[in-house]
């Protein structure tokens, strides 16, 4: 489309400007199911703690006379597929949360976005050849789900990878247990009587600049408190991404978005969420509990406090996972499918990785199907 009103611009090297960061949180705003992975806070976080990645860290940005409609950020890398080295274009994800999505307003015409980006990237390509475009853990509710379903391009094979679990905050704490079953509630309630037994048990949320950075302290000694601290997988022990969340509290920090939530035995926490709020949801980045307590379940017995806090809440309507864990399924709860989308360009390994990759995802799915079949029967 050649349409001189529109503009793309591009970044690299790890920084983001000054006027493209204000532009950036304006979009967000825009977005209509913001997720915290639009947010110019996390990027800037990401970028700022983890400068090996930055490096390779390329932001495309869109506008329309003059008016910035979307972000792309995107990271450059060789990857080996099929036994091939492939030149890739891929979303900027340096984090373990498992979703992903470019930062889209949705005005009527965003349909035409992608082919908006491929074009520059092809532009680009005596600098940066690329055989593949992968855009990996795209929630099925994301802008770009719609913008890509809406315009099918050439080459492209999506593909079911994961689900993304969450909760649905109703008017009352009743409504939004309703279905959990009976059984499940009873157990939760009988381990809380068990824990208050042993002293006075409290919650305590930490959201604001003044608190929050001894409160991340308190997180830290609560998660490492258990099989993580033993194995030293906790974060208190992993510098790169202990470095991330620190960058995080503080670009957050005054936005009263970023809440750690203890749940607490005579003022000593023994579980913690650490979480992000974007849009009407509340999102579960990081939980822990102090295993001198796992009998009563407090990580449990938190996660039902928070479901008491927001049920009925004028802001948040949703309790987000992130993942799809599977003891998140004692909490009933509700599913976005996450998605791998692969774009494969004309080029000789793209065209050769094409179509070996279509009769994998193929079989994939009719193996998938048989299963499910099998297990309904």
């Amino acid at each position: 489309m050649q349409d001189t009103k529109y503009k793309i611009t591009h970044e690299q090297g790890g920084t983001i400007s000054a006027e493209l960061a204000e532009k950036w949180a304006s979009l967000t705003q825009q977005v209509p199911r913001p997720i915290f992975i639009h947010d110019v806070h996390w990027f800037k976080a990401c970028l700022s703690s983890q400068p090996e990645s930055a490096a390779s860290c390329h932001i495309f940005s869109l506008s329309y006379e003059g008016q910035l409609i979307a972000v792309f950020p995107l990271q450059y890398a060789v990857k080996q597929r099929f036994a091939l080295p492939l030149r890739v274009w891929q979303i900027f994800w340096p984090n373990d949360m498992g979703v992903n999505d470019f930062i889209i307003a949705t005005p009527s015409d965003c349909h035409h976005y992608l082919r908006l980006l491929l074009a520059q990237l092809n532009k680009l390509s005596q600098t940066y050849p690329w055989d593949l475009l992968e855009l990996e853990n795209v929630p099925a509710s994301a802008v770009f789900a719609d913008v890509i379903n809406n315009n099918p391009v050439s080459r492209c094979i999506s593909v079911d990878h994961h689900d993304s679990k969450f909760l649905a905050c109703g008017p009352s704490y009743e409504a939004s247990v309703a279905g959990i079953s009976s059984k499940f509630r009873k157990n939760n309630q009988r381990k809380r009587r068990n824990l208050e037994k042993l002293g006075r048990v409290t919650t305590a949320y930490y959201s604001t600049p003044g608190v929050l950075a001894d409160a991340f302290e308190l997180f830290l000694d609560v998660e490492a408190a258990n099989w993580k601290g033993r194995q030293g997988t906790a974060l208190r022990y992993d510098t790169l991404q202990c470095r991330f969340y620190r960058s995080l509290i503080d670009e957050y920090a005054a936005t009263g978005r970023c809440v750690i939530h203890t749940l607490n035995l005579d003022d000593k926490p023994v579980a913690a969420q650490l979480a992000l709020i974007s849009g009407d949801t509340f999102y579960l980045l990081k939980i822990g509990y102090d295993a001198e307590y796992q009998a009563m379940g407090p990580g449990g017995l938190l996660l039902d406090e928070t479901i008491n806090r927001f049920s009925g809440d004028a802001q948040i309507k949703r309790i987000s996972f992130i993942t799809g864990a599977k003891w998140n399924d004692d909490w009933a709860p509700q599913v976005d499918k996450v998605y791998h989308h692969s774009i494969y360009n004309t080029t000789t390994r793209g065209l050769l990785c094409w179509p070996v990759d279509k009769t994998k995802s193929g079989l994939r799915l009719i193996k998938r199907t048989l299963f499910k079949r099998a297990n309904q029967q």
